[in-house]
């Protein structure tokens, strides 16, 4: 009976061992996720620190920073994104650039002899002509040259 009664603590020793072991894998699977979900958020976080401050500190004439803007703004190109990011940052600004573009577009032909013609003592000057605008809306430019004061 004595042996019986060994036997049997043994083995409810053994239960108790068995199921503190049990326990402990299941704190050491959810102390794993844990350390891992917290390893990942913060190679994230440090990877999006770090790449800042390597693009910051790239030289401006690699173009990286361009490249990454235009990546974030998800935009074909970097014309597009810049067209984007000025467009956002001041929308009248934007349409006076636009507007003095299909001016320049408009007068091309103008704004080239213009160019052409001017000599040394002599300045060249664009100026819109008051009393009219074209069938859209658009000014025509006109050369108008004006001497240099010494």
């Amino acid at each position: 009976m004595r042996e019986a009664r060994t036997a049997f603590e043994k083995a409810l020793v053994d239960i108790a061992h068995h199921r503190g072991t049990a326990r402990s894998v299941v704190d050491q699977r959810r102390e794993l996720k844990r350390s891992v979900i917290g390893g990942a958020l913060g190679t994230v976080i440090l990877l999006g620190l770090l790449t800042v401050a390597i693009v910051r500190g790239l030289p401006r004439n690699w173009g990286f920073s361009e490249y990454v803007a235009t990546w974030a703004l998800n935009e074909p190109n970097s014309w597009d994104a810049g067209r984007r990011l000025m467009h956002a940052n001041d929308p009248q600004a934007w349409e006076l650039l636009v507007n003095a573009a299909e001016i320049w577009r408009d007068n091309r032909d103008v704004i080239a002899k213009c160019k052409k013609g001017m000599q040394p003592g002599r300045t060249k000057r664009w100026v819109r002509r008051q009393l009219a605008p074209v069938a859209e809306g658009r000014a025509q430019l006109r050369c108008v040259t004006i001497r240099q004061v010494t």
